[in-house]
């Protein structure tokens, strides 16, 4: 048996926390908190195996084609201060009207 086919015996594949639409990336905070966001505009907390929506931007996030809430970044100190920056193209109809 080669090694690559030892290494990829190892791999199991499990859903960790089903439901989610079009997830595009995940983070942690300095407890280690899971925040999960969705391209359409949706940004997730999640503890302990609850999901609780933080942020929903749907209305004003352009969510087609490659479009949509990219990134997240949490501040290094955002346990303390709260800060969330966020990543997205804009709805031109949202930021027109």
């Amino acid at each position: 048996m080669g090694m690559g086919s030892m290494a990829q015996a190892q791999f199991v594949n499990l859903p960790v926390l089903p439901g989610w639409t079009n997830p595009t990336g995940l983070t942690f905070d300095e407890t280690g908190r899971l925040f999960v966001w969705e391209k359409q505009g949706r940004l997730y907390i999640v503890e302990q195996g609850d999901r609780r929506l933080l942020i929903d931007i749907r209305e004003e996030c352009a969510n087609w084609r490659d479009h949509g809430l990219m990134d997240v970044a949490l501040h290094p100190n955002f346990v303390n201060n709260g800060q969330i920056f966020l990543f997205y193209a804009v709805n031109r109809h949202y930021l027109l009207n």
